[in-house]
């Protein structure tokens, strides 16, 4: 894995830039992170963030991700834009991630976001998306961001005899 300094962080800038920390975390989540421990959500996903932010990363900040991370195997390459592409996965057993550039010389960059990539699972027809369990204050819960509902405000029931059949929200 290549290693940290400008490049690298020029590389991360433009994947916020450009609004592409949702496929990227996507990817991530799919094929590295659904077999994590719970204890490991939160502060892998505290790493992350930071990874995806203008603020730079060191040596300091891998160690701490590979550890957060843990042991396994695996490595992925998705390219995120023509020019940028995503990498991650076990070396040696240590997790890293990285954003490189890749692009012809004098290629044109294009700045919009990019499509996500869904890979597919035995469940793949029964979700929108991947169901993503994130870390709350509470060490002890875990929520699972799922797509709305109904369209409109939330809604509380007393009992289930108070909701209409014809309620898509119920």
């Amino acid at each position: 894995m290549s290693t940290t300094g400008p490049v690298l962080d020029a590389a991360r800038s433009l994947v916020v830039e450009r609004d592409l920390v949702r496929p990227a975390f996507a990817h991530l989540t799919v094929d590295a992170f659904m077999e994590l421990p719970f204890e490991a959500l939160g502060p892998t996903k505290a790493l992350l963030k930071r990874f995806f932010s203008s603020t730079p990363w060191t040596e300091g900040d891998d160690d701490a991700l590979a550890a957060a991370v843990g042991p396994g195997t695996g490595r992925w390459r998705y390219r995120l834009e023509p020019d940028l592409v995503l990498e991650y996965g076990w070396e040696g057993g240590r997790f890293g991630v990285r954003v490189v550039f890749d692009a012809p010389a004098g290629a044109p960059s294009p700045t919009g976001p990019s499509e996500v990539a869904v890979v597919p699972t035995e469940l793949s027809g029964s979700f929108d998306g991947p169901v993503v369990p994130e870390a709350t204050p509470n060490p002890r819960s875990i929520r699972f961001q799922v797509g709305p509902v109904h369209d409109g405000p939330s809604r509380w029931f007393a009992s289930a005899g108070a909701v209409s059949d014809e309620d898509p929200g119920a």
